[in-house]
């Protein structure tokens, strides 16, 4: 972030007072100054659980039972009886109420799901995806890659095991936003058949997703904020330019300050856009005058 040459040109005050968080500081030079924040965003993750589990139901395709008993690990679980070589229906696993920040950097989805079945070795899966938009973004396809455990198979205490798909830093091939998991349609996708002459059952007791991310900058919910330059050359000093309703809270040195103040973000931008139209007259009415006299000097 750096303040360059602003006094001649009031629209790049305009850019340099959004990227240093709606507020200035000149310097007394030409020279530029890059301005520092105490606060950065950090990478965090967020576990969500689907509300709505419905299936798409075809004659030809076996159904789950009980698919709702598949939103939350209590061992209450949906099933599926597969005879000799059927496929089953696709369970959807959607409206995540996910409440990711706007704009946030999104490293990787990982999708946990808890369950098993009486023959694992003869469950193949056909469809594993994540969507959103109606289905206008598209994951890509995980089937068969399922990691920390082997999928569909109980322990010794007939309990469910838990795997997953994806990782920590596994887009599933596709720009998912932030916006894009929010919607109420974002959705897991689950699909199996049989690949023997036996009858099977599967259960799925579970499924939840964690998202990892980083947010973008924030600096409107904490009423103190520290702000702070570089050590100025020798022969150089900083003014500090506070907008209006802020008033400096500390001051360690020539270089740093903490600010104090309740106003809010848009206040902060029309304070901005203000001061910008005053100077934009100003120097429109500068350059006016010089006109005039180079014009009166011609004569």
């Amino acid at each position: 972030m750096k303040l360059i040459n602003f006094y001649p040109f009031p629209r790049i005050v305009f850019f340099c007072f959004l990227i240093s968080f709606q507020f200035s500081l000149f310097s007394q030079s030409s020279s530029s100054c890059t301005v520092h924040v105490s606060k950065e965003p950090r990478a965090t993750q967020v576990l969500i659980r689907p509300a709505k589990v419905q299936q798409t139901t075809f004659s030809y395709l076996t159904k789950w039972a009980d698919p709702q008993n598949s939103s939350l690990s209590d061992d209450k679980k949906s099933s599926l009886r597969l005879q000799a070589f059927k496929h089953s229906n696709t369970l959807t696993f959607s409206n995540f109420n996910a409440n990711i920040p706007f704009g946030a950097d999104i490293h990787g989805i990982e999708v946990f799901v808890e369950g098993q079945s009486t023959i694992f070795t003869s469950i193949a899966e056909i469809n594993v995806l994540l969507h959103s938009k109606n289905k206008t973004i598209l994951s890509q396809n995980k089937a068969n890659t399922a990691t920390l455990q082997k999928p569909w198979a109980p322990v010794q205490d007939s309990k469910d095991k838990k795997w997953r798909y994806g990782g920590q830093t596994d887009k599933w091939e596709t720009s998912f936003s932030s916006t894009d998991i929010n919607r109420e349609d974002f959705s897991f996708d689950i699909q199996v058949r049989n690949t023997t002459a036996s009858e099977i059952t599967a259960f799925i007791d579970d499924v939840s997703i964690i998202v990892h991310y980083t947010p973008l900058y924030s600096f409107c919910k904490d009423s103190c904020v520290v702000f702070y330059v570089d050590r100025g050359l020798s022969g150089h000093s900083y003014q500090w330019h506070v907008p209006e309703n802020f008033m400096i809270k500390s001051r360690e040195n020539t270089n740093t300050i903490n600010l104090t103040g309740e106003m809010l973000c848009l206040e902060i931008i029309q304070f901005v856009l203000m001061y910008l139209i005053i100077m934009e007259i100003y120097w429109n009415l500068v350059a006016g005058l010089l006109i005039i006299q180079i014009a009166v000097r011609m004569v």
